[in-house]
């Protein structure tokens, strides 16, 4: 069965706890016969394992395999896009169930609420969806991870009601941009109300959603759930400070190659934009069209490499 483990942490010089999240089979290193052409990842499936049948299964690509290539422990999952006929299947894998099809875009994964072994209960609000991966893409593709926290069934993508959702983060790889080593991703969770949420859903991609380019491919590794001041503060580039001034932000010790056309985003702490834009120097005005105040996220995405930090406002 899956499920998010919460960890409970007590920070003694702060005097108060700090939840964490552990995801089961995270870092890939545990492998299951599915009854496929190679085994899956325990706790994850893929389009061999879908919801269609034995006919669309059967002529499914296996699109995922097993590799050495890891940043942490043993092994890793590599994505691959693969061409069947006049279709490109992207590499995909989910902690849920595919619905699959022939038609790509009738394609998506899916909390099954009735069947432990496509679901994956979870009742914690974390901050922060990190992870680390590489890249190999054809032509312009991109790969992404998404994280959903909601009740009920959830899906992904929703095409009709997302009233189940409460909480949803996102990474998109730099569209054509190889990645040659581990590289680590860090994204906030953008809540949309206040409700505890019930289940986790998570799918990733070697490619661009119903178009992917044939032949590219990604790993992943040591995905995670972080929250509390963890989550906003840990990433590798510790020397990075940003503090605010009015309606002007300052950002010192930032490295160059966040000083060009880099995008960033200022959210409430329960995920809503204030204000987004361009970062071309180590100052940002905000023009947000009112007076902040009060404890923010701000996240600076170059495309690359995503830095994430608690900024205080008055």
């Amino acid at each position: 069965m899956k499920r998010c483990l919460p960890i409970i942490t007590l920070l003694l010089l702060s005097g108060y706890f700090l939840p964490a999240q552990q995801i089961e089979n995270a870092g890939f290193e545990f492998w299951e016969d599915a009854g496929t052409v190679w085994d899956e990842p325990v706790d994850w499936s893929s389009i061999k394992t879908s919801d269609a049948g034995e006919i669309i299964n059967s002529a499914a690509p296996a699109v995922w395999e097993k590799s050495t290539d890891h940043h942490t422990g043993e092994f890793s999952v590599e994505l691959t896009n693969l061409a069947v006929l006049d279709i490109v299947a992207a590499g995909t894998l989910t902690n849920g169930r595919v619905h699959a099809d022939f038609d790509p875009e009738l394609g998506y994964v899916f909390t099954d609420t009735l069947n432990p072994q496509w679901n994956t209960p979870c009742a914690v609000r974390p901050d922060s969806l990190t992870g680390w991966y590489k890249f190999y893409p054809q032509g312009s593709d991109f790969g992404s991870i998404q994280a959903l926290l909601h009740i009920g069934y959830g899906q992904l993508p929703e095409f009709v009601d997302s009233s189940n959702w409460i909480g949803y983060a996102r990474f998109d790889m730099q569209p054509g941009a190889t990645v040659n080593s581990w590289t680590r991703f860090s994204v906030p969770f953008l809540y949309y109300d206040s409700r505890t949420p019930q289940y986790l859903l998570f799918v990733m991609t070697s490619g661009n959603g119903t178009t992917p380019v044939a032949n590219g491919y990604a790993l992943y590794d040591d995905i995670a759930l972080v929250g509390g001041e963890s989550a906003i503060a840990d990433n590798d580039h510790p020397e990075f400070l940003i503090y605010a001034d009015d309606n002007r932000l300052v950002l010192k010790n930032l490295q160059a190659e966040f000083m060009s056309k880099a995008i960033a985003t200022l959210l409430t702490m329960n995920g809503q934009v204030v204000w987004k834009g361009e970062v071309r120097s180590n100052e940002v005005l905000l023009n947000s069209g009112k007076k902040l105040n009060g404890l923010f996220i701000f996240s600076l995405n170059s495309g690359m490499e995503i830095l994430t930090r608690k900024l205080f406002i008055r």
